[in-house]
């Protein structure tokens, strides 16, 4: 990644930035099954906020 092209780390960064996002929201939805229910239109507003 460090050795990458600008153009292709910025990319990898972007990708590696939503994965990390990804992968708490599904550790999360694990652990607290209830309040993920709950919680989920608020993520997917932010998601659409996002695009």
């Amino acid at each position: 990644h460090v050795e990458a092209p600008t153009a292709i780390s910025v990319i990898l960064a972007g990708i590696l930035l939503k994965l990390g996002t990804y992968g708490m929201l599904r550790f999360n939805y694990q652990l607290f099954p209830d309040i993920t229910v709950d919680l989920i239109k608020w993520v997917a507003v932010l998601g659409v906020i996002n695009i």
